[in-house]
C-alpha cells in the first residue's frame, strides 16, 4: 500500500496520477455508492425487523434469508461509513485513511460472507428437495437435520472475518497511509482506501519494491484475487446446485407418479425462481468480476474504465436491496408464514427438526 508522500516524491508522479480517476469522478462514484448502499440498508433492515417482530426467524423459509440479510446489512453499513468518511475527508481536507482501511476491509469481508451464504442457501434448497423426494419414495422420515448446512453457516460468518482480521493485523505495522494532505484537485485521492476500488499489480497506488513493502503488495493482491475467485466459485456452484435442486424436484414428481399440468407448472415455477436468483446475483457482481479481471492486466489504468466503475457502483452495493425483494417480499410464503409457537422455538436447535415430518420445504415455497 503506497503512501501519498511516496507518490509525491516519485519522479514519475506526473505520469502516475494521469492513470488514476479524477477527483470529480471519485465523488460521482461515492454519491452513487451512498444511494445504492442506503437502499440495501433499508431493504435488509426491513427483512430483519419483520422477521424478528413476527417471530419467524427460526422458520425454514425465513432462517436462511435472515442470515443473508444480516450479512447484507453489515456489508452495506461498513461501505456506507467508508463513503461518508471519504466525502467528509475530501471536503475538510482531512484524510482519515487509517480508519477507512478498516471500513473497506470489513465491508469486503461481509460481502464475501454474502457469497458463502448464497451458496449455503442454494445447497439448503437442494437438500430439502432431495430429502422430500426420499421421504416420498421410501415412506420414511427424511434426514431433516443437515449438519453440513450448520457447518456452512459457521464458515460463512467466521471464515471471512478471521482471514480479514489476520490481514489487518499483519498490515498494522505499516506507517501512516498519508504523510501529506493532497489537494482536492489531485488525482491522488483515487488511492483512498475508503472505497474497495481495484488496485492491482502495476497500480500506481501500490508500494514500489524499493520501499521494502513488496510483501504488502503481494498480500493486497492475493486478498483481492481470493475475492475474485470466490465470486467465480459462487456463480459456478450456485448454478450447479440449483440445477440439481430442479432435478430433485422433478424426480419427486416422477417417483410419485404425478406428471399432470399442475406438476409441470410447478416445475416451471421452480426453474424460473432459480434462474431469477442467479440473474440477480450475476447482475450485482458481474461488473465487479469483469473489472477485477481487467485490472489484472499489465498497464491497467483506472481512468480508462471509469464507466465500468460507475456500473459497479450501481450494481454491487444494491445486492441487499435486490435480495430482500427476490428472496423475501416477492415470495408470498415469506409474508404469510405463521410464526412458530414459543414451545417449538424453545425445542428447535436448527433449521429443521428431524422428528417433524410436516415441515414446509423450499420446493413448496418456490412453486
Amino acid at each position: 500500500m503506497r503512501t501519498i508522500m511516496a507518490l509525491v516524491n516519485d519522479s514519475n508522479t506526473s505520469s502516475n496520477v494521469t492513470s488514476l480517476l479524477q477527483p470529480e469522478q471519485m465523488q460521482t462514484i461515492t454519491y452513487i455508492d451512498m444511494a445504492t448502499t442506503s437502499l440495501s440498508i433499508v431493504g435488509a433492515s426491513s427483512i430483519i425487523i419483520y422477521s424478528c417482530c413476527k417471530r419467524k426467524v427460526c422458520q425454514p423459509e425465513v432462517h436462511p434469508l435472515f442470515h443473508l440479510s444480516c450479512a447484507d446489512l453489515l456489508a452495506s453499513l461498513f461501505l456506507l461509513i467508508g463513503v461518508i468518511v471519504f466525502n467528509l475527508s475530501y471536503a475538510t481536507m482531512e484524510i482519515y485513511e487509517q480508519y477507512c482501511h478498516y471500513f473497506s476491509a470489513f465491508a469486503s469481508s461481509f460481502f464475501v460472507t454474502t457469497f458463502l451464504l448464497t451458496i449455503t442457501y442454494s445447497l439448503e434448497v437442494f437438500l430439502r428437495m432431495r430429502d422430500r423426494s426420499v421421504r416420498l419414495s421410501t415412506r420414511q422420515p427424511g434426514t431433516g437435520n443437515f449438519n453440513l448446512v450448520y457447518l456452512l453457516y459457521i464458515i460463512s460468518w467466521l471464515g471471512p472475518l478471521l482471514v480479514q482480521s489476520t490481514i489487518l493485523i499483519a498490515t498494522s505495522i505499516e506507517p501512516p497511509m498519508f504523510d501529506i494532505i493532497p489537494s482536492p484537485n489531485s488525482s491522488l485521492v483515487s488511492c483512498t482506501r475508503c472505497l474497495p476500488l481495484y488496485h492491482f499489480k502495476n497500480d500506481k497506488c501500490m508500494p514500489a519494491p524499493s520501499e521494502g513493502q513488496q510483501w504488502m503488495t503481494d498480500l493486497d493482491v492475493s486478498a483481492k484475487l481470493i475475492f475474485i475467485l470466490l465470486l467465480i466459485l459462487t456463480i459456478v456452484i450456485t448454478t450447479i446446485v440449483y440445477l440439481l435442486a430442479v432435478s430433485a424436484f422433478q424426480l419427486r414428481h416422477r417417483r410419485a407418479g404425478m406428471r399432470g399440468r399442475r406438476e409441470y407448472e410447478d416445475e416451471r415455477s421452480v426453474r424460473r425462481r432459480a434462474v431469477l436468483y442467479l440473474l440477480v446475483f450475476c447482475f450485482c457482481w458481474l461488473p465487479t468480476l469483469v473489472l477485477g479481471i481487467l485490472s489484472l492486466c499489465d498497464g491497467f489504468e483506472m481512468k480508462k474504465y471509469y464507466a465500468l466503475y460507475i456500473i459497479q457502483a450501481c450494481t454491487a452495493p444494491l445486492q441487499g436491496f435486490l435480495n430482500c425483494i427476490v428472496y423475501g417480499w416477492r415470495r408470498k410464503e415469506f409474508r404469510t408464514v405463521k410464526p412458530l409457537p414459543v414451545a417449538v422455538l424453545a425445542e428447535q436447535s436448527g433449521l429443521l427438526d428431524s422428528n417433524r415430518n410436516n415441515y414446509r420445504t423450499f420446493a413448496t415455497t418456490m412453486a
